[in-house]
């Protein structure tokens, strides 16, 4: 897991929030019903959210568009087809397209009305894949 947070130092441009403790990590996890990959979880727990030159992850923080359950819940709203174990990773602002993470850690891109599709095994590789 330290991997991802390297990965995430080393982004150009990195910002990163406030950690998330272990009691607000399991509440978010709570309020949507479903488990965080271990990467997020040692990323939120880390930084809470990030954001870097051309990337802008969801986390826990106080502001709600970036905020990993509000943010979800309004995606799933949009992206009935999404399953609801995946939560929303970034929302790319381009076209539609969200990105989401699953417990396994894999990341998927969606596009609206159409199914997520597997871009990466992981948030670190998903980092790399933006570079």
């Amino acid at each position: 897991m330290n991997n991802v947070i390297e990965s995430m130092k080393a982004l150009n441009f990195f910002s990163p929030g406030e950690p998330a403790d272990s009691a607000e990590i399991s509440i978010a996890e709570q309020e949507l019903g479903l488990t965080f990959a271990e990467d997020y979880k040692a990323y939120i727990a880390a930084f809470g959210a990030m954001d870097a030159y051309g990337i802008e992850l969801t986390g826990i923080i106080d502001d709600e568009r970036l905020h990993v359950v509000s943010a979800t819940k309004d995606a799933w709203e949009f992206h009935t087809h999404v399953p609801r174990s995946f939560y929303l990773l970034e929302d790319a602002a381009i076209d539609g397209i969200l990105i989401w993470q699953d417990s396994s850690g894999s990341v998927y891109k969606s596009t609206p009305g159409q199914q997520p599709e597997k871009i990466c095994s992981s948030l670190e590789e998903y980092l790399n894949y933006n570079k």
